[in-house]
């Protein structure tokens, strides 16, 4: 098995003018370049033969703010598909032009920003990153702009695979960034390149090239797709950005800055190869006493640095024990290995390091021949079966073991197998028996017909066949070889749904009609329209679907069915045009489609296949919910009050800001009577547009009646042209108000108040306080009138506070006068986003904004002092005892100050032991300093030494930071990083 590694050979500039020239893309026969240039004023494609001459201008945009960018080609190189703010608006689109530039016209125009498109290699679809849901996620649509679906969220930069089954892109996931690798029908994303970006394949796919950056410049990365090894491709001055690799994988294009502008440079690749293999033994060999090793360890375009020969039991060592080691290449006789002791199925593995780093392995099976010894010639075990079915199998072993296998007595051999999981699981002990027919002595062949029960579930298995001695000694757990086989176990009924576009909202009611592609994965036919069978009378099946509610229950409603066109073979597809209808009732929903038979009932209930599930909320196109509003109870005729409201869009299409359709709130007063008076009140615009199931804070102006009484204040929304929400079923927010003097009244006015605290720490804001109310606050007695607040989280929620503070305020204040108090507040003991509320008390009546007064509002951001969030580390899982081990810990600064690195107090990373009960382990405690000062928010790699234990067993390590001789993170509230280690 060989490994090759890719290097530059050369590097050239393909374009040395006083112009930024960027994002460079070589076309599929690699003859010309497309490239972005703003040679001509404004961000342009432009297109160049491949040595970098002839350039020609292919797009020509004008205006402020009008660019182009992201050129992709076409498979078959004979258009562009790029991005463009040249539409209407300011959006960006995806647009098309040939080659020539004659054709040139746009492929998205939707109201919001598409970019970084990429070419399918079939050229029938474009990936591209829209935030056209309200978050950057990479789509997936059909060439003409059609048939849009969501791949990923959080994610950009997509490149096809040159098999067209993945995406790599740059995506942010489980707090990590970098490059990461997805099916194109879904999946978990799997991370290939940790803090890489704008990822390109090599046309074989074997590779990736990347930026990421060394010593904080960008550089150009290569990447082993399927080792997921990578090393920088070259050290040049500047950054490399953009890279776009060829189409026989020899040139690779990309942009640098380091002649002082952004230009197109081209770099030449080679591969390099180390070849690997075994002369002697030869793969299966049985072999005793000293064996004679020999091996070929070859460089083709690479040298090698040195080689490694070990060897482990069984056909999967668990562990390795190395016999030598040698540098440079070789070709011959190696080694003598003395195979006194060992007996059974061992594994021979050579390993070969070039000079590029790259490392190679090839193994080869042996048998030492002992007591248990045993060869598979041959078999006829399937590895495809159908759930629950037995098959007949032959299998042809010889014995080459120094025992000879009885078939009778208290010591006989007889054949059986264990099912296992992919993960190793075992979910059948032991299977059917295959009793020997005859006794069989060393190197004897026997033909055995065996009988295999297939597991009951379907899935991927390991079908482990192997001789068993008195019903007690399976022969691999003496060093034999068994029977390993990975095994397709299908089910009689299975089912693959494809949704074209799954909606994630719907109206009430409505009824929709979506493509549903369906693949019969079990057995059994699904039997169409034509009639029944002659064994059986059968009924046809049909696609359906069912609705359960945000309670989890199956919503009672009628559901529409789609007959299949035909019957569908097992292994074929057909594509349905599904009618589907919404529940009438507004609110979040799960729908599951599912086949179902006739009366027979659905395929998730007969056979076990699970439906293709999906969340929809049902919601009414303009719909509201008023989450939280301090609208005052009281108010004085005439007056303009400023109301704070906060909503959730639940209708099912964006709110815009601007514009024709554009949302704007208002209200209306009513009689207590419910007799609306006068017309509507003053509308207030929303601040940006807010997309379905997103909330948004809106300050509200209303004006109070000009007559004294009590009144019902109505809020609602409407599109401009007065249609009002409230028309289309939704729920407005009423509140009963008092015109007139208010008995509690308050005008806050503070000065430099702070937006940020530090956790538990205490405040002193200045506060102006007037008395806009009808009555004298006293400030003595029992109807003292005092200062004081309360905290709400990002939730609503009021905090829970031990023992409120409160300000005196020194002096009684009349109706209309004013007093300045230094007021004492106690930030929450939790970091967030937090609202903290003034409000006066008086004495055992209550607050004050529950007696019709206002409150103030301050949005306040709570930091932690200390905060540290542990990236990575490459702690060893195993250790032995007392030893001492080299770590890499990779931790970020969470906090609000800066670690430093020396000084009298400086932080270090230490660690402590915790065995199985959590008592803390007396082991020597090795402190790891900081390599440079850590300002917040910044990250430090970390090189740190950890004693073991001298005690084995299984251990908890804890590594934490710990600051001078004071205290560690944990003791303030941050949790350490905790590794499970096994001591021996």
């Amino acid at each position: 098995m060989a490994s090759a590694a890719i290097v530059a050979t050369e590097h050239t500039p393909l374009t040395v003018t006083p112009s930024a020239d960027e994002e460079p893309a070589l076309s599929p026969d690699g003859t010309l370049i497309a490239f972005v240039s703003d040679r001509d004023g404004n961000k342009d494609l432009w297109v160049m033969n491949a040595d970098g001459s002839q350039p020609r201008q292919l797009t020509h945009t004008e205006g402020v703010n009008v660019y182009c960018s992201d050129p992709h080609w076409s498979p078959d190189g004979k258009y562009l598909v790029y991005a463009t703010t040249r539409g209407e608006g300011d959006d960006l689109d995806l647009w098309m032009v040939s080659v020539d530039g004659q054709d040139d016209h746009p492929l998205t125009t939707e109201p919001s920003d598409e970019w970084m498109p990429c070419w399918s290699p079939d050229g029938r679809q474009i990936a591209f990153v829209t935030d056209r849901e309200g978050a950057d996620a990479i789509w997936i649509m059909d060439v003409d702009g059609k048939n849009p679906r969501p791949v990923l969220t959080g994610a950009w930069e997509p490149a096809w695979s040159p098999g067209g089954e993945k995406l790599a892109c740059y995506a942010i996931r489980q707090n990590q960034d970098g490059v990461w690798m997805v099916d194109v029908a879904g999946g978990e994303p799997e991370l290939i390149l940790p803090g890489g970006k704008e990822p390109c394949w090599s046309p074989d796919g074997l590779f990736i090239v990347a930026v990421k950056p060394v010593d904080e410049v960008d550089r150009l990365w290569i990447v082993d797709v399927e080792r997921k090894r990578a090393h920088p491709l070259a050290t040049l001055e500047g950054a490399q950005r953009s890279p776009s690799w060829g189409a026989e994988g020899r040139l690779l294009v990309y942009e640098s800055d380091q002649r002082g502008t952004r230009d197109v440079w081209r770099a030449v690749l080679r591969r390099t190869y180390a070849i690997v293999n075994f002369l002697s033994p030869l793969p299966q060999a049985t072999v005793r006493g000293t064996v004679p090793i020999a091996v070929r360890v070859r460089g083709e375009g690479v040298d090698i640095d040195r080689y490694r020969l070990e060897y482990g039991r069984g056909p999967h060592p668990q562990s390795w024990t190395q016999l030598m080691e040698g540098t440079g290449a070789v070709e011959g006789e190696v080694f003598q290995w003395d195979t006194a002791g060992l007996e059974g199925v061992y594994t021979l593995r050579l390993t070969a390091v070039d000079s590029e780093g790259g490392t190679t392995e090839t193994t080869t099976l042996v048998t030492i021949f002992g007591q248990y010894g045993v060869v598979y010639v041959e078999h006829t075990v399937p590895v495809e079966m159908v759930a629950g079915t037995v098959y007949e199998a032959t299998i042809t072993l010889r014995n080459t073991g120094s025992m000879t296998w009885r078939h009778d007595g208290p010591f006989a051999v007889y054949g059986s197998y264990q099912w296992l999981t992919e993960s190793g699981e075992v979910v059948v002990p032991e299977g059917l028996r295959t009793p020997l027919p005859r006794d069989v002595s060393t190197g004897e062949e026997i033909v055995l017909t065996v009988s295999i029960a297939a597991p009951a579930r379907p899935g991927q298995y390991r079908l482990v066949w192997d001789l068993k001695q008195g019903g007690q000694i399976w022969f691999r757990e003496q060093g034999a070889a068994a029977l390993e086989l990975a095994v397709k176990v299908k089910a009689s009924y299975a089912v693959e749904y494809r949704v074209a576009s799954p909606p994630t909202t719907m109206v009430p009611g409505q009824i929709y009609t979506l493509q549903v592609t369906l693949r019969n994965l079990g057995t059994a036919p699904w039997p169409g329209p034509e009639g029944t069978t002659a064994e059986e009378p059968t009924e046809p099946v049909a696609l359906s679907y069912r609705w359960k509610n945000a309670q989890g229950a199956w919503v009672d409603l009628e559901p529409l069915r789609t007959p299949l066109p035909h019957t569908v073979q097992p292994g074929e597809t057909v594509t349905l045009d599904a009618r589907i209808q919404a529940p009438s009732v507004s609110g979040q929903y799960i729908l599951y489609w599912d086949l179902v038979q006739g009366d027979r009932g659905w395929f998730s209930d007969r056979h076990r296949v699970l439906p293709y599930s999906t969340p929809v909320l049902v919601s009414a196109l303009y719909a509201a919910e008023f989450l939280e509003h301090n609208t005052p109870t009281r108010m004085f005729p005439g007056e303009i009050y400023v109301v704070n409201v906060r909503l959730r869009n639940t209708g099912s299409v964006r709110w815009r800001a601007e514009g024709a359709n554009a949302v704007r709130m208002t209200y209306r007063w009513l009689s207590l009577e419910g007799i609306p008076i006068g017309e509507r009140g003053l509308v207030t615009s929303l601040p940006y547009d807010v997309p379905a199931a997103h909330t948004v804070e809106v300050t509200a102006r209303v004006q109070a009646p000009g007559q004294p009484g009590e009144y019902t204040l109505q809020w609602d929304l409407e599109r401009a042209g007065g249609f009002a929400f409230s028309q289309y079923g939704s729920p407005t927010a009423e509140v009963l108000v008092k015109v007139g003097a208010p008995s509690y009244g308050v005008e806050f006015s503070p000065r430099n108040h702070p937006t940020k605290m530090i956790v538990g720490q205490a405040y002193t804001v200045e506060m102006t306080l007037r008395n806009t109310g009808a009555m004298t606050w006293a400030a003595e007695g029992p109807e003292a009138v005092r200062l004081g607040y309360h905290w709400f989280n990002e939730r609503g929620e009021e905090l829970t506070l031990a023992a409120p503070v409160f300000t005196e305020l020194g002096h009684s204040v009349d109706q209309g006068d004013k007093i300045v108090v230094t007021a004492r507040v106690l930030a929450p003991s939790e970091p967030g986003q937090y609202t903290l509320k003034w409000d006066l008390r008086q004495g055992e009546r209550g607050w004050f904004s529950e007696l019709g007064g206002a409150t103030l509002n301050v949005p306040v951001e709570v930091e932690i002092m200390y905060g540290a969030e542990y990236l990575s580390h490459d702690t060893p899982p195993e250790m032995v005892a007392g030893q001492r081990y080299r770590v890499n810990v990779r931790v970020k600064n969470t906090g609000t100050i800066p670690w430093e690195a020396g000084g009298p107090i400086p932080i270090t990373l230490s660690y402590r032991w915790l065995d199985e009960g959590g008592t803390v382990a007396e082991v020597e405690r090795l402190k790891a300093r900081l390599p440079h000062d850590v300002p917040p928010g910044e990250t430090v790699d970390i090189p740190a030494f950890v004693r073991a234990p001298s005690q084995p067993g299984k251990y908890s390590l804890e590594w934490d930071l710990y600051l001078g001789e004071a205290f560690w993170f944990s003791e303030k509230g941050v949790p350490p990083l905790r590794v499970r280690v096994t001591v021996k």
